[in-house]
């Protein structure tokens, strides 16, 4: 069983990305990525680029991720461009405003499903957000983005924020993204990806989104998990990892 972090809201906002490319100061060397093109594929970037739909609007999908065995959290709030650059200046009313929608608007497709878990966009975390996420009732929080792959769980208050301690580095970028960027083989990845989960004290969080790894990466996935089972490890979802 794996976890999902669901953004309810738009992907993109056009302003801010025609801003950012205007801006002649804005670029920073990165760890190697895919563009969105090559990870969506020429429609999907086309539509999203040109409609930019709300996420919540793929009911059908969402309801069947909620009714499965995997574990759905939030990924922000109405904007995922928007919050990741603007977390930082928002107070707590509006932080609660924006989350109080995301959840309702997930409950109006499944009125029972309690959502747990949280995780920011490009882990753009703030003291005043994890105070949110403690008044409306979150269990813990998926921000730490380190270096450190043997960082512990980590506590706010009451609130365990979790490591995702197994992405690309450094830049953050999706591990079968990063990989791939890298031009690496399956078998290089493989080699690659057991070389730091057999070092793990604790756990490891393997991060990437499903518009990639579910278009193009399941083989080396299902590979992935018959692997690990036979090396002893526990495939699961963080929420039991805190239990």
């Amino acid at each position: 069983h794996f976890n999902f972090f669901l953004n309810t809201g738009r992907a993109i906002s056009f302003w801010s990305s025609l801003k950012s490319l205007l801006d002649k100061h804005n670029k920073s060397d990165t760890a190697p990525h895919l563009s969105a093109f090559q990870k969506l594929g020429f429609y999907e970037y086309l539509y999203t680029a040109l409609i930019n739909p709300k996420l919540i609007s793929y009911k059908a999908q969402i309801l069947t991720l909620l009714e499965s065995n995997h574990e759905v959290g939030l990924h922000g709030g109405k904007n995922h461009e928007l919050w990741a650059k603007k977390i930082h200046y928002m107070d707590f009313q509006s932080i609660n405003n924006e989350l109080k929608e995301a959840l309702s608007l997930i409950h109006k497709i499944k009125p029972d499903y309690n959502i747990e878990g949280f995780a920011s966009p490009c882990w753009q975390n703030t003291e005043i957000l994890n105070d949110v996420l403690i008044a409306l009732g979150f269990r813990y929080a998926a921000d730490i983005h380190t270096l450190d792959h043997n960082l512990p769980i980590q506590y706010y208050k009451t609130l365990p924020c979790i490591p995702t301690n197994l992405t690309g580095e450094p830049g953050g970028i999706a591990y079968f993204e990063y990989c791939r960027a890298k031009r690496m083989t399956d078998q290089e990845i493989i080699d690659d990806f057991f070389s730091k989960i057999m070092n793990q004290k604790n756990f490891s969080v393997v991060y990437d989104h499903p518009y990639f790894v579910g278009k193009y990466e399941i083989p080396l996935l299902e590979k992935l998990i018959v692997l690990s089972r036979e090396k002893g490890f526990t495939i699961t979802t963080l929420g039991n990892i805190l239990q």
